[in-house]
């Protein structure tokens, strides 16, 4: 037969017994040396036991969660406060979430919120003494005092609602997106008072 022939002939060869492949399992050593691990009465091994190259990478990761910079007071992610009493609360939790997150003092946080402020609040914020010493919750109670309705309980009146309605009943609805603004307003107003019936 010629050769090219040959090649193209199937040969024919004894089955061979189907073998199914092993299941990808540790060796006995390896599971054994797992669990020695596992139930070692010494336990983990301390940090002085540890790579020192290990350790020092981790302690890199950690600060640079915990010493990452403050966003600058112009960036977008800043905490803002407008000037309405209704905002400073939320405005004062930003700044301490924002500390909290990278464990800084009462006192960083207090000149936080100082970096924060608004430029024409300020001179007066950073006039307060609360301002000057270490307690965050002093300073907040000290802020919460120069705008009355910020403490939560005198949000909004009465005359809040009036003075909305009067405004609004000046002013033609030109649009849906005025009257979206006009229902949200009204809507907070109401809520807070009927919840402080």
């Amino acid at each position: 037969m010629p050769r090219s022939l040959r090649s193209q002939t199937p040969k024919t060869t004894q089955a061979q017994p189907e073998q199914t492949p092993e299941p990808d399992h540790t060796s006995d050593e390896e599971e054994t040396s797992s669990l020695k691990q596992l139930t070692d009465p010494q336990g983990p091994p301390d940090e002085e036991e540890q790579d020192p190259q290990d350790k020092e990478e981790r302690d890199e990761m950690v600060n640079a969660i915990t010493n990452s910079p403050l966003p600058n007071r112009s960036h977008g992610s800043a905490p803002k406060f407008d000037g309405k009493p209704w905002s400073l609360h939320h405005f004062l939790t930003e700044v301490r979430s924002l500390t909290n997150d990278r464990g800084l003092s009462d006192k960083r946080a207090i000149e936080a919120a100082l970096t924060y402020a608004p430029t024409s609040e300020f001179e007066l914020w950073k006039s307060l003494g609360a301002a000057k010493g270490d307690d965050w919750e002093k300073f907040v109670e000290a802020l919460i005092k120069l705008y009355p309705g910020a403490g939560g309980d005198r949000k909004f009146s009465k005359n809040d609602l009036k003075l909305l309605v009067s405004r609004s009943s000046q002013v033609p609805m030109a649009d849906q997106v005025m009257l979206g603004e006009y229902y949200r307003s009204f809507i907070n107003i109401v809520t807070f008072l009927e919840e402080k019936k």
